[in-house]
C-alpha cells in the first residue's frame, strides 16, 4: 500500500469535519473526488511524501515537472483546509469551477469542475506568477499515481515558502 502522507508528530492534523452545508458556492463534499475523501482516511492532509508531479511542460520547479508540497484535509483550520475556498478565489480572482486541494505562495493545485470525465474533475496546476495553467490529470486517482518521489529542491539562490521549507525538513528528516 502506497503511503501518501510523511507521517511525523511535528505539525497536527485535526480530525475530519464535514460541514452539512455547501462549503463553496453549490459544492458540497459529497461533490469532491472519491480517491481525494479515501485519501483523507489515510490522513486528514499534510505533507506529501512524495513531491514530484510529471508535467508536458517546463515549470518554475522543473523542465518536465512540478513540486507539490501540501494537500488540503477537511477540518476548521484555515490555510490547511479544502472548506476555505472563498479566500483564495478572493486572492486569486479566479474562475468559480476551480476547488483548491493546495497552496503554496503564487502555485495553485485545483480540481477542475469545467472538465468532468467520468463524474470527477481534472486535475489544474496554475502558476498566478507565470500565468501557466496546466492540466496534470484527467482526476485525482490518476493524479496520485504520477506522483513521485524527487530529492527537495535547496540551494542558496531559491527562497523557500514556509511550506516548502517545512517539506524540505520533513522529506530530509528519518521518519521511521
Amino acid at each position: 500500500i502506497r503511503m501518501y502522507f510523511i507521517k511525523h508528530n511535528l505539525f497536527t492534523v485535526p480530525a475530519i469535519s464535514i460541514p452539512s452545508q455547501p462549503f463553496y458556492k453549490n459544492y458540497r463534499i459529497q461533490d469532491l473526488p472519491v480517491s481525494y475523501l479515501n485519501l483523507l482516511d489515510e490522513q486528514n492532509g499534510g505533507y506529501l511524501a512524495f513531491n514530484l508531479v510529471p508535467t508536458t511542460e517546463p515549470t518554475r520547479d522543473g523542465l518536465d515537472s512540478v513540486g507539490i508540497h501540501y494537500l488540503f484535509g477537511l477540518h476548521e483550520d484555515f490555510g490547511t483546509s479544502i472548506l476555505f475556498q472563498e479566500h483564495y478565489h478572493k486572492a486569486f480572482s479566479l474562475p468559480e469551477y476551480l476547488i483548491f486541494f493546495s497552496v503554496n505562495d503564487d502555485q495553485l493545485w485545483a480540481f477542475d469542475y469545467s472538465n468532468i470525465t467520468n463524474g470527477e474533475p481534472s486535475i489544474r496546476y496554475i502558476d498566478m506568477d507565470t500565468d501557466q495553467w496546466l492540466t496534470i490529470a484527467d482526476n485525482f486517482a490518476t493524479f496520485l499515481d504520477l506522483l513521485q518521489v524527487a530529492p527537495p529542491d535547496i540551494n542558496e539562490e531559491k527562497v523557500l515558502s514556509r511550506l516548502e521549507a517545512n517539506h524540505s525538513f520533513l522529506l530530509g528528516s528519518d521518519n521511521d
